[in-house]
């Protein structure tokens, strides 16, 4: 039986949280991203990638190494305990991800985390940051209104 852990863990990247919608919420903001030229909030050195994997074309590869290197390395619940609160970035944005141009390891990071708390027991849920008025407008603008006589 698993137990649900409500905590505020999320995931984002440095363009959306210096947007006007972020700016002045009240976030733990914590860099991943080995460089972070104009971040100068926390960072959390144990789950930078490698320069080696920076340069990785391949997701998949990409992923392996990451896991096999540096996750493989920590333990889940120190990093939860160490982050559980905040709002963990790096590079990529969610248009370049979602349209297959870019992957990141902040998502890796998420997914590492919900499937070793649950395999203890903890059932998390780390979703991206998102900008709720934003998104709805992307949505609706993507959307085909539909009509009564079509």
């Amino acid at each position: 039986m698993s137990r649900r852990w409500k905590g505020k863990m999320k995931t984002s990247y440095f363009g959306r949280v210096n947007s006007k919608a972020f700016r002045d919420r009240d976030l733990r903001l914590v860099s991943i991203a080995r460089s972070a030229k104009y971040f100068h909030g926390e960072r959390y050195p144990a789950l930078f990638p490698t320069w080696d994997m920076i340069h990785m074309t391949d997701k998949e590869e990409y992923e392996k190494a990451y896991r096999e290197q540096i996750l493989s390395k920590l333990d889940p619940m120190k990093v939860w305990e160490d982050l559980h609160d905040a709002v963990i970035l790096c590079h990529e944005s969610m248009d370049k991800i979602e349209k297959g141009e870019a992957f990141c390891h902040r998502h890796i990071v998420a997914r590492w985390l919900e499937e070793e708390l649950w395999l203890r027991g903890i059932d998390v849920e780390i979703p991206e940051l998102r900008d709720d008025k934003k998104d709805l407008k992307k949505i609706l603008l993507n959307h085909k209104q539909m009509s009564l006589f079509d």
